[in-house]
């Protein structure tokens, strides 16, 4: 399996993973990792975090508030 394939193996099985906990896995540099998942179309990004509702736990339009 070559550096690319496992990179890309790493970043679906483990979309939380880092850039560095990827290219350590691989042995390669994260700036490496990056060019990488640039070139396949993956998302760099290791997570996006999601706001909520404190009272019903829906997802949050505004970004601003902490209820709907």
């Amino acid at each position: 399996m070559t550096t690319t394939e496992k990179a890309i193996e790493l970043r679906r099985q483990k979309p939380c993973a880092t850039l560095l906990q990827i290219g350590q896995e691989c042995g390669v540099s994260r700036e490496r990792i990056r060019q990488i998942l640039k070139r396949a179309g993956l998302n760099k990004r290791h997570y996006i975090v999601r706001r909520q509702c404190i009272h019903c736990g829906k997802p949050l339009i505004n970004p601003r508030k902490n209820y709907c």
